[in-house]
C-alpha cells in the first residue's frame, strides 16, 4: 500500500498539531514554510511534518524541523524511507522533548550532537 503524503501551505490545523514541536520558533518556522525554505506535509491519519533539504558540496540532508501526530513511529519510518531512497544522505532531527529520544533510538536514529544556545 502506498503512503499518501500531501504537501500543504501553512495552515492553523497543522500548526495546532505541530505547536508542541515548535518550541519558541513558531514564527520563524511559519516564515520558512511561507517562503518555501521549508515544506509542510500531512500523512492522513498519522500526522504532520515540516522539512527542509540542506545541500552540501558532497551530499544533501533532510532536516525534520517539526513532527507531530497520532503515529510518530510511522512518520519517522517515512523519513527513513526518504533517506533510503537515495535522495538524501541522511535525516537530521533536533527533538525538543527528551522523551522523544527513546522513540528515535527505537527506529534506528542515533544521537550525534546536542545544541546549546545563549542570547
Amino acid at each position: 500500500m502506498k503512503t499518501e503524503i500531501i504537501k500543504h501551505e501553512w495552515n492553523e490545523a497543522a500548526a495546532s498539531v505541530l505547536r508542541p514541536a515548535f518550541g519558541d520558533d513558531e514564527n520563524i518556522i511559519r516564515a520558512q514554510v511561507e517562503s518555501g525554505i521549508c515544506e509542510l506535509f500531512e500523512v492522513p491519519g498519522a500526522g504532520w511534518f515540516i522539512t527542509r533539504v540542506e545541500v552540501y558540496p558532497d551530499y544533501k540532508e533532510l532536516v525534520v524541523v517539526a513532527l507531530a501526530g497520532k503515529n510518530m513511529l510511522y512518520l519517522l519510518q517515512i523519513a527513513k524511507k526518504i533517506q533510503e531512497s537515495g535522495n538524501v544522505k541522511r535525516v537530521r532531527i533536533h527533538p525538543i522533548n527528551k522523551k522523544f529520544y527513546n522513540v528515535l533510538e527505537r527506529v534506528g536514529f542515533v544521537e550525534v550532537e546536542r545544541v546549546f544556545s545563549y542570547g
